[in-house]
């Protein structure tokens, strides 16, 4: 009877333990822009949204030279804007939890 008890016991404490390992696994990636050149009328720096199912999920104004990540990217596909300059679409996986849109001019290269 004691040997059943503290089985039982033990049992339930590695499934609870087991659970809260799994809820700590992340859905979301990350999202960097690299802003190496930008078109004359943009000198000011360029303003990128990271959306998802239609939402926007992350915005950022950056400026030539610089780049930024945007983290918490939900997992799915995802649009990548630099307004006006140039837009792409991939999806963010968990095998693949990074995407990276490198801005040279007019030109938009999308990097994981």
């Amino acid at each position: 009877m004691k040997f059943r008890k503290v089985t039982s016991i033990t049992v339930a404490f590695a499934c609870v333990a087991l659970a809260g390992c799994s809820q700590n696994s992340s859905d979301t990636g990350t999202a960097t822009i690299e802003v190496r050149t930008l078109p004359t009328e943009y000198s000011d720096g360029v303003d990128v949204t990271v959306t998802s199912d239609g939402e926007s999920v992350a915005t950022a104004h950056i400026g030539e030279g610089d780049s930024e990540e945007l983290p918490d990217i939900p997992f799915g596909w995802v649009k990548v804007a630099a307004e006006g300059v140039c837009e792409v679409e991939t999806e963010i996986l968990a095998e693949h939890p990074t995407i990276r849109l490198i801005v040279e001019g007019i030109d938009c290269t999308l990097a994981d």
